[in-house]
């Protein structure tokens, strides 16, 4: 209930918004879906090998285990510029 109230309000000033916005989601937060590991992966390799190896070999055992509900992979490339540069990495949440 407290979730469609909360709809009907965001629909009053949806036009209201600038036309490079996007569409405002109103979802009910699930506290049971809340992540209870994250892991971080990292190596000298391309974002693509990196998050590949994370899919293949780490993401599907993880999944396989009862009880997992979800296991979602985000990547972070490496950003360089003249203030020095973040690592490569890609961290699974499950």
């Amino acid at each position: 209930m407290a979730a469609q109230e909360v709809r009907n309000k965001v629909d009053l000033i949806v036009n209201d918004l600038p036309l490079t916005a996007e569409k405002p989601v109103v979802q009910k937060l699930d506290t049971d879906a809340t992540p209870v590991l994250r892991i971080a992966v990292s190596a000298p390799r391309s974002l693509k090998e990196v998050t590949d190896v994370a899919d293949k070999q780490i993401k599907q055992r993880i999944e396989s285990i009862n009880g997992v509900g979800d296991v979602q992979i985000v990547a972070v490339a490496r950003v360089r510029s003249k203030y020095g540069s973040i690592p490569t990495r890609c961290g699974l949440t499950t």
